[in-house]
């Protein structure tokens, strides 16, 4: 395979500098979603939730509009870890899930290529590669406290590999799949997690169960009738509804409702089921604590969770550090499966919750930045203590103490967070419920560090000739199959 080389400049139709506007409507703009450089890494997931609202300019909006096959590069920011240069691919599908046109913040820059030159998703790879190998550092310059790329002596200067066009096109049917599988799996497990949050909220938060029992006993309805009111509550459908299951499903519930108390008490939580309790989280947790202050290393040692590594609810193991185990007595700090992980510094990261579904090595810890909530056995279930903190996550940061860019959570704020706790049979048909919804979601995980190692490597390899376009396809298949 011969590749051509060219400059991305060579290679670009238009570009042109985002624009922020104005934060509120005003007469002569028109609103539009603007998506930041701090914004690619979730549009790229699918999660467009917070790109932010803005308005511009009504004759700006011709000339700004993104469109199908463009690419954003972010232009200023990044990170102390991660520099600007960072891509975003935008296609018809991602368009079609906004609300409104959308642009790119003032930060970022849109570029829009000659198809008849280049296939833009193969740029996409090209240019994503080169920032994951630390390429685009080169082209960073801060002056102001602003990181900022050359993006102009890039594009005029930076030799790119080209190869034809039907290889170009090959190798975009190669990865496109792989991408597609990985949202996939990201979009997945953001139901499942939902699904898990609905029923813990009906169940522990609202009390649907327990109103229904009790509504039913204040209506003079018979044992019976109250059950089914529990069942149909519990189930989602109407109690004729519940006639359409099968014999088995209808035991299952009769079974699930009967868990379930038919009255309230008062509490200083307000109104809770009889027979519940309300305690502390410092009461139910064998382990609540912040982790080492590491000595950190290249290679070898163990793995360190950081703050970085928890977003999403879930833990980046790619972003973990390593730690020299001779310098520190660590063996008591290490974490298990069931355990729950909060960001306990920072401004932006502070009070993220990660449940840990799955350990990529036998020995891992966290750093002193990051509180470990163990369940205390016999007192909690560790998949309730997970979607209580997981609920509680907003107000978990709320009650952060500090000042600004030290603010920080203290073992005793968390300690003294109260819960609602109740009988612990409960509480395991709560987890059995959703056991189904975590091993999926780990399975999920799993499969998708696979397909991202695999993606990653695929370009290099085939840009090198190490791999043809049939031995990439089917590596590719038989992963994306798995």
């Amino acid at each position: 395979m011969v590749n051509e080389v060219v400059t991305l400049r060579d290679l670009i139709l238009e570009s042109r500098d985002g624009d922020w506007g104005k934060d509120q409507p005003k007469e002569g703009f028109v609103p539009y979603r603007v998506i930041r450089g701090g914004d690619f890494p979730r549009v790229e997931q699918g999660q467009i939730e917070t790109v932010p609202r803005c308005y511009l300019k009504s004759s700006n909006v011709a000339r700004r509009t993104l469109k199908p096959n463009d690419l954003l590069i972010e232009t200023a920011g990044g990170t102390r870890d991660c520099s600007t240069g960072r891509v975003l691919f935008i296609s018809s599908e991602l368009l079609s899930q906004f609300d409104l046109p959308v642009t790119c913040a003032s930060f970022a820059r849109f570029l829009r290529l000659d198809v008849t030159k280049v296939n833009p998703k193969y740029i996409f790879w090209l240019l994503r590669l080169m920032h994951m190998n630390g390429e685009m550092w080169q082209y960073q310059v801060q002056h102001t406290g602003v990181a900022r790329f050359q993006f102009s002596v890039f594009a005029d200067t930076y030799d790119l590999l080209l190869p034809n066009r039907l290889t170009q096109d090959n190798m975009v049917l190669i990865l496109e799949p792989i991408e597609k599988k990985l949202l996939l799996n990201h979009q997945m497990n953001k139901t499942l997690e939902a699904i898990a949050q609905a029923i813990f909220k009906s169940w522990f938060v609202d009390f649907d169960p327990v109103k229904a029992k009790a509504a039913a006993v204040a209506t003079g309805k018979s044992s019976a009738e109250i059950e089914r009111a529990a069942m149909a509550a519990i189930s989602g459908k109407s109690e004729d509804e519940l006639e359409n299951l099968s014999e088995s499903q209808r035991q299952s519930l009769a079974k699930t409702a009967a868990l379930f108390p038919a009255s309230f008490v008062d509490s200083e939580l307000g109104k809770i089921p009889l027979g519940w309790r309300i305690t502390t989280l410092g009461k139910v947790s064998s382990e609540l604590r912040r982790g080492i202050s590491p000595k950190y290393i290249t290679e070898g040692g163990i793995q360190v969770i950081n703050q970085r590594c928890i977003r999403n609810h879930t833990i980046d193991f790619s972003l973990c550090k390593r730690n020299d185990p001779k310098k520190r007595k660590v063996e008591r700090r290490k974490i298990e499966i069931g355990d729950v992980l909060i960001n306990s510094t920072g401004v932006g990261t502070l009070g993220r919750v990660a449940p840990v579904r799955r350990l990529e090595e036998h020995f891992v810890v966290t750093d002193s930045h990051v509180t470990v909530v163990r369940a205390l056995k016999d007192e909690i279930s560790s998949s309730y203590l997970a979607e209580f903190l997981l609920y509680k996550e907003s107000y978990i940061e709320s009650i952060g103490a500090g000042s600004t860019g030290q603010t920080e959570l203290r073992k005793q704020a968390l300690s003294e967070i109260l819960l609602c706790l109740p009988q612990m049979e409960v509480q395991y048909l709560y987890e059995k419920t959703i056991k189904p919804f975590g091993e999926l979601f780990a399975n999920n995980e799993k499969q998708s560090k696979t397909l991202a190692q695999l993606r990653d490597t695929l370009l290099p390899k085939l840009l090198s000739g190490e791999l043809s376009i049939p031995e990439a396809k089917a590596q590719a298949e038989g992963v994306s199959s798995e």
